[in-house]
């Protein structure tokens, strides 16, 4: 059973519609689909699009969904069998507070589009059993306002390899999975302005990052757990404002303008301390630049100069 959005409203095994300036509301109990070409326009009001089934993608959006002001949602659930949301066209939701939420069994956001937020206090949550919660090959942005994007407990939370953009306000974007990547980045993450956070939230967990992650201005928090941050060749741009991260392994991170903090996971070694040309201190595989703080696991702390008087010539 499915129910086709059009550009006049929606029409479906179990009911039918028109949109309008109101609060429209289509949840039907089965699979929304919108065909590549077609355009939809919701119209102002705070509208719900809603698909849910048990086997396959619960909404799959191939053309363009406007849902225009208000607090809108759009929702993917798939249960037993079931995946979540499968965009590879766009979606626009406006001006407002609004809900991109997607769950599945083996996935739940799968965005090779276009989905743009707007402005407002959004957020983007997905969860999934067996696969990548969110896995983003295009372009997601939140516009401004205090964004949240956060992720369910399996495989790689995030996975990221086009450009995810949280636009200007103080965003989140939380990864939750066990003993895994919660965050796996080849692409570009930018927080822009505001004091953004950067979070792994599971023991044991990882952020990979062999992309680049910027965070703008604002106190920022890049937490890659008390064990590491990988990747190798990633890059982490902390803008300007009094910034703290956490964790280590394999980037090369700048602090930019104002008083940064670095929180390893590692035991103070003198010898895996250097200094080189292009960055103002290594320690291990990490390359710090413009960070005037530093805390190791066993409790010493270093300002920056000081830090640097220790490595051995």
């Amino acid at each position: 059973m499915t129910t086709q959005l059009t550009e006049i409203g929606w029409n479906g095994s179990f009911g039918s519609g028109i949109w309008t300036n109101q609060a429209d509301i289509v949840n039907l109990g089965d699979r929304v689909i919108v065909d590549e070409g077609v355009v939809v326009n919701t119209l102002d009001g705070n509208d719900v699009i809603s698909g849910r089934v048990g086997t396959g993608p619960s909404f799959i959006n191939k053309g363009t969904i406007n849902t225009g002001s208000g607090d809108d949602t759009i929702r993917g659930s798939g249960f037993r069998l079931g995946d979540g949301l499968l965009n590879t066209g766009t979606i626009k939701t406006g001006s407002g507070d609004d809900i991109i939420e997607a769950s599945g069994d083996a996935q739940g956001l799968i965005n090779s589009g276009t989905i743009n937020t707007g402005d407002g206090n959004d957020i983007i949550k997905a969860n999934a059993n067996h696969s990548a919660p969110l896995f983003n090959t295009g372009l997601i942005e939140t516009g401004n306002g205090d964004d949240i994007i956060t992720q369910g407990l399996y495989a790689d939370s995030i996975g990221n390899t086009g450009t995810i953009n949280t636009g200007n306000g103080n965003d989140i974007i939380n990864g939750n999975e066990f003993g895994g990547k919660t965050i796996r980045n080849t692409g570009l993450i930018e927080t822009g302005n505001g004091d953004d956070i950067i979070n792994q939230n599971a023991l044991g967990s990882i952020i990979f990052n062999t992309g680049l992650i910027t965070t703008g201005n604002g106190n920022d928090t890049v937490n890659g757990g008390i064990e590491t941050l990988s990747g190798g060749a990633g890059s982490i741009d902390l803008g300007n404002g009094d910034d703290l991260i956490y964790g280590f392994w394999a980037q090369n991170v700048n602090g930019g303008r104002g008083f940064d903090t670095a929180k390893l996971g590692i035991a103070y070694d003198q010898t895996l301390l250097s200094v080189g040309s292009s960055f103002d201190i290594q320690i291990g595989d990490m390359n710090f630049t413009n960070v005037e703080k530093f805390v190791f696991s066993t409790g010493e702390t270093f300002s920056l100069q000081n830090l640097q008087a220790q490595v051995i010539i």
